[in-house]
């Protein structure tokens, strides 16, 4: 709030429903103010497009303790060919590194569904021999205890010599 030092409190006095602007009054300069929230999708949506930048750090960098963090128990991955990886398996996968070079998103969707959410997106790669694809994929999260958990992904990626 505007003229609150970022140690004051600034304590709600009024709190109308979601996605409105909430009264405040600060302790340290004893006014009032108001805050306006953004609205609670778009909050969530920055929320997931967060975690999907960090899922796909995670990949790169064989991070198997934020899979742990963020990886619902029943969680599934469907690879490209086919193949199903329990959770158990694709953090073992995880811990033996990532067979590209490198990985770039090009493009996420989110789309929010209450407390389930889809992230659909578009990523080039390269690995060490010179070969380079295009992968797309479908994460499936889901809201558990207050906190987003992936619950399935599916991957289909594609593969060229570049010229």
């Amino acid at each position: 709030m505007e003229g609150c030092s970022k140690s004051a409190i600034c304590a709600p006095i009024l709190t109308s429903s979601l996605d409105r602007p909430r009264v405040v009054v600060c302790t340290a300069t004893r006014t009032l103010g108001v805050i306006m929230d953004p609205p609670i999708r778009e909050t969530e949506k920055i929320v997931l497009e967060r975690l999907n930048q960090e899922y796909v750090d995670a990949f790169m960098n064989s991070d198997v303790d934020w899979y742990r963090k963020h990886l619902a128990e029943e969680f599934i991955c469907i690879e490209s060919d086919g193949s199903v990886l329990t959770r158990d398996e694709f953090l073992s996968n995880t811990a033996k590194g990532p067979d590209v070079a490198d990985y770039s998103l090009e493009s996420v969707d989110v789309r929010i569904y209450g407390e389930t959410a889809l992230v659909r997106a578009t990523g080039r790669w390269h690995r060490r021999d010179a070969t380079a694809g295009l992968s797309r994929y479908i994460d499936i999260w889901v809201k558990q205890n207050s906190e987003w958990k992936t619950v399935s992904a599916q991957i289909t990626r594609t593969s060229h010599k570049p010229r």
